[in-house]
């Protein structure tokens, strides 16, 4: 009977020792580094227009709680890149023709809630357009 008593009172003194240590560990507290992609399935936004001559059509809206990631683009140099009428990407700077975004590797971040928009700057011809990124949490 007092082996038992002895191995309680063991037990007992290990789980305070235990419960000691636990409270002593500070927890964990994760902070965010940068933008997480959003699952389900409309992560992945991909866009194809036809941009009248000399007009500027607003692509996508960018939905409210989340931010849009633009990482490739086929377009001709004649066609920019714009959010809420500011210049973003002008085709003349050759980040969609040989650049980062015609390899699909562009990081151009727009802001929840704000518009995608292209502008076409040729005088008499519709161009074509591809876009692709994908949505993400701010």
């Amino acid at each position: 009977m007092q082996k038992l008593s002895d191995l309680l009172f063991l037990i007992a003194g290990l789980l305070v020792l235990l419960g000691l240590s636990l409270r002593a560990v500070e927890p964990a507290d994760a902070q965010s580094f940068g933008l997480e992609v959003t699952g389900g399935g409309h992560a992945w936004v991909n866009i194809r227009e036809t941009i009248p001559f000399n007009n500027t059509v607003t692509v996508y809206t960018v939905p409210s709680d989340r931010v849009f990631v633009l990482q490739g683009a086929n377009m001709l140099v004649s066609l920019d890149i714009k959010e809420d009428g500011v210049m973003r990407v002008p085709g003349y700077s050759g980040a969609a023709s040989g650049g980062p975004l015609s390899h699909g590797h562009g990081q151009v971040v727009f802001p929840a809630g704000s518009n995608v928009q292209v502008f076409n700057s040729h005088g008499s011809l519709d161009r074509p357009i591809y876009l692709q990124g994908y949505l993400a949490h701010p």
